[in-house]
């Protein structure tokens, strides 16, 4: 290289590289190539040959082991392919059972549609012949269930328990409503769903705005409950869907660990287990292909509804039927007149209310009849409005425990209680016959009393008279010598016994 670097190199700026400069470079750098392959391959091969002696025993070994391994897998391999058999068969009877919900959180009256998924267990979609389709039985702690669609299905609606068979994709759809509504047709339960689907001034629904709310006093509960005591006034369903709560809330179908405020709301949880099986059949032995829970909640809102709104806000209707209670009163109608008017009128207005209708209309007469006011007014006004208030009170009453104890509420107590005020005040009357009757007689008796205390009078005046003439005498008697009265007696009495022998002896 030291030559090459003496031919070649030592340059200074500006002399020319020749073509023979540059020929003697690429023949220095092929003889140096081929000088550094012989090293190499030299290198290579005894390393090579090294590495040969250090593995010939070590190898030799591994090929015995190798053979060895050989031979328990053709002792393995065939149970390998039993047991991927199994595996297959296990897998294939297993399915990956999916149930979802729009949402976790529903109002009473609301419906939770639930969805129904079978996927294989690879958690692929499955697709089934239509004989061979699943049964899926599904459970829940708390709610009814309401089949959809044209799914077969097995056990009547509104149970705890439904069975309902998937359709070739592996789906299914089924309903789930609060408990305690039993009654309703298909259409009042539509009738309800639609109430709470209307929209308020802030664009959310009644049952949006229903759950949204922390507690029953809330402020954007006051436009809700507004429309909501429209709807019981005006739609029939929606009415017979309250009625229907009123004596038989959900809290009452379990036991209840403490009472609810009404402030407050209570929500009650519904846990769902689905299980999935190959038949229907209870006689033949099945076992579960797969299972799947699920929880929502529904929130009792009918109960703080009536009790913080419904029933109190009464402050209107009661000025309302004060007026018309007034206009039926006559200044001419008697007591007993007056009472079958109001009464009549009291009938009418509680018709086709509705059970907690009849309630409030119940508690708004009894504040209308002690607002009471007429223009003018009979003389019989104050007993006429405790009469028929108390008889409105007592009625409110005995409407509240009919409806409680399952009964019918009516008008029994309006008409056993007007009917006991108009037999009072006829004994009333009576008694006040009576009591004048006796007053004469006794005014009479006292006018002979009068008379017989003159005579006895004229005759106190003459006995007076002669106590003065006794005392006169008594007190001449005391003026006399009475030794000298009783010397005169003793001689008279001596005399006397004389006058007597001498007759006894002529």
């Amino acid at each position: 290289m030291g030559d090459l670097k003496d031919r070649l190199g030592n340059k200074s700026d500006g002399q020319l590289i020749r073509a023979g400069h540059w020929n003697d470079l690429v023949d220095a750098l092929d003889d140096l190539l081929e000088t550094i392959d012989g090293r190499i391959q030299d290198a290579t091969t005894e390393a090579v040959k090294e590495l040969e002696n250090r593995l010939s025993v070590p190898l030799g070994a591994l090929r015995n082991d190798l053979d060895d391994i050989m031979d328990r897998m053709d002792f393995i391999e065939p149970q390998v392919h039993s047991l991927q058999e199994r595996v297959h068969a296990l897998t294939h009877s297993f399915l990956r059972l999916n149930l979802r919900t729009t949402r976790q959180h529903y109002s009473l009256g609301q419906q939770a549609e639930i969805e129904i998924e079978l996927l294989g267990f690879d958690g692929k979609p499955h697709a089934f012949e239509a004989e061979a389709r699943p049964w899926v039985t599904l459970l829940t702690s708390w709610g009814q269930f309401v089949t959809t669609g044209s799914f077969d299905t097995r056990g009547g609606v509104g149970d705890r328990s439904l069975v309902i068979r998937v359709d070739e994709k592996g789906r299914a759809r089924v309903r789930l409503r609060a408990d305690n509504i039993e009654g309703l047709s298909g259409d009042e339960e539509q009738e309800v769903r639609d109430i709470l689907d209307i929209r308020l001034t802030g664009q959310k629904s009644i049952g949006e705005t229903l759950l949204a709310a922390s507690t029953a006093a809330d402020a954007p509960l006051i436009e809700a409950f507004t429309k909501l005591t429209e709807s019981y006034d005006t739609a029939p369903g929606f009415r017979k869907f309250v009625d229907i709560y009123y004596p038989n809330p959900p809290f009452r179908t379990g036991p209840v660990t403490q009472p609810r405020a009404p402030q407050r709301f209570r929500d009650f949880n519904a846990t769902l287990v689905a299980l999935v099986t190959d038949d229907n059949d209870p006689t033949t032995a099945d076992f579960s292909r797969g299972s799947a829970p699920l929880m929502v909640t529904f929130r009792d809102w009918i109960g703080p509804f009536i009790d913080l709104r419904f029933l109190p806000d009464i402050s209107d209707r009661a000025a309302e039927l004060a007026a018309r209670l007034g206009r039926r009163i006559d200044r001419n109608d008697n007591f007993d007149a007056a009472v079958l008017k109001l009464k009549d009128l009291t009938r009418e207005l509680l018709a086709d209310k509705g059970v907690v209708g009849r309630i409030r209309q119940y508690r708004a007469l009894r504040e209308a009849f002690l607002q009471l006011d007429v223009a003018d007014p009979p003389p019989h006004l104050d007993k006429l409005r405790d009469a028929l208030g108390n008889a409105v009170a007592i009625g409110e009453s005995m409407e509240v425990a009919q409806v409680r104890s399952g009964e019918r509420g009516d008008n029994a107590a309006l008409d056993v209680f007007t009917n006991q005020a108009l037999s009072i005040d006829r004994a009333g009357k009576d008694l006040g016959r009576d009591v004048n009757d006796k007053v004469d007689g006794f005014k009479k008796d006292l006018d002979a009393l009068t008379e017989a205390t003159k005579g006895v009078q004229t005759q106190t005046e003459d006995v007076s008279q002669r106590l003065e003439a006794a005392n006169t005498l008594f007190g001449e008697l005391n003026r006399l010598d009475v030794g000298r009265i009783v010397d005169q007696t003793n001689r008279f009495q001596v005399l006397e016994e004389t006058v007597n022998r001498l007759r006894v002896g002529g």
